[in-house]
């Protein structure tokens, strides 16, 4: 991975940045073509990194290199949608032309080594004791955060009666929840329902109940301001799959209750939390508009993004017809024309919703619209 960060460095910098001119006046949907002169600076660049790369790779992973002409390419249509689909398509970083070796998609690099890396780890000759990333998570956790509000471990929950055998990462603590973090990979995802029964079978018990710190004799308790523990509703777990890769990937979640992310989501949703409290509202943002997502919505991450875009606020009519949609792309120009006119008087209501005697959307129904203003 770092020397296809250097070498991505290295072709960028080696670029004279005049010819590829300023970005500060373009605006959306701008475009353009290239000129000759940027694919020259481009094609002095890749050779100058290959004189880099024969001189001095000599570790890289075999498999990640090719050899000219020998590169077995997908043998149908089918077959290239279902390397494009795994990261499969193009396995390498480097061809090596005659002894000179040169990167190849250059721009790909980085997920090309994470899925070499990811295919490894589901391998039978992959060792079997992972990388434990608790730690690593926690110390994040600590870093984003304003102190207080996290709980490093890895931690286990503790009773005087019982001692849970599943480690947590690290608590996270907001106005309105405790969000005991866990880490799994996608292998030991079957243990989630036993989590989470564990932990609500503790806490209905109505014992006093710890955290336990791994490697140390100390113990933290959680109270609030009244002096009672946090029960079974004000408790989440949040569980994070360790597994990575850029390539598509289909797994079955549990029925749960637990907020499942993956680990790239979560870095990128917890990296950009103003402060713990801001993660209650995102949830609340996420189980309300439920019924308008489906797996087209993206994941968390992009979740997050329309959050934050959005200020926490989404109008139904995207999916729910409630609102009347005026497609100026795909309506002959008859359409495009009629709509315009009939918008144009009550541009200046918009986006209100209070418009008396003059605007009733539950009263218009357009099943089709034609080249004649709408008309059925």
């Amino acid at each position: 991975m770092d020397l296809v960060i250097e070498m991505q460095h290295r072709v960028i910098n080696s670029i004279n940045h005049e010819v590829i001119g300023s970005a500060k006046d373009i605006h959306s949907g701008h475009l353009e073509i290239p000129s000759e002169a940027f694919w020259l600076q481009c094609r002095k660049a890749l050779l100058l990194e290959c004189d880099v790369l024969s001189a001095s790779v000599d570790d890289i992973s075999p498999t990640l290199m090719l050899e000219l002409g020998k590169f077995k390419r997908p043998a149908s249509g089918s077959s290239f949608g279902d390397a494009v689909m795994t990261g499969t398509s193009l396995p390498a970083v480097i061809i090596n032309v005659g002894g000179r070796r040169l990167p190849i998609s250059l721009r790909n690099a980085a997920s090309v080594v994470i899925d070499y890396w990811a295919e490894r780890s589901e391998g039978d000759n992959f060792p079997a004791q992972r990388a434990d990333i608790s730690r690593p998570v926690a110390n994040f956790l600590s870093q984003r955060l304003e102190g207080g509000s996290v709980i490093s471990g890895p931690l286990q929950l503790a009773s005087h009666n019982v001692r849970l055998p599943h480690r947590f990462a690290a608590v996270v603590r907001t106005e309105q929840k405790v969000y005991l973090v866990a880490v799994l990979d996608t292998k030991s995802l079957s243990i989630l329902g036993k989590m989470e029964r564990d932990v609500h079978k503790l806490l209905a018990s109505g014992d006093e109940w710890a955290l336990l710190i791994e490697g140390s004799s100390g113990a933290v308790q959680l109270r609030s301001k009244d002096g009672s523990q946090p029960g079974t509703a004000d408790i989440a777990i949040l569980l994070v799959l360790s597994s990575v890769a850029t390539s598509f990937m289909s797994v079955p979640i549990p029925e749960t209750t637990a907020r499942v992310i993956w680990l790239p989501d979560f870095v990128t949703v917890f990296d950009s939390l103003e402060n713990a409290d801001e993660l209650d509202r995102f949830w609340s943002y996420v189980d309300s508009n439920k019924p308008f997502m489906s797996f087209m919505s993206g994941g968390p991450a992009d979740l997050f993004g329309s959050f934050r875009d959005s200020n926490a606020l989404l109008v139904e009519g995207a999916i729910v017809p409630t609102i009347i949609s005026l497609d100026r792309i795909g309506v002959p120009t008859g359409a495009t024309r009629c709509s315009r006119t009939f918008g144009r008087p009550r541009q200046r209501y918009f986006p209100m919703t209070h418009l008396p005697g003059r605007w009733n959307p539950k009263a218009m129904v357009f099943n089709a619209w034609s080249p004649r203003c709408g008309q059925r």
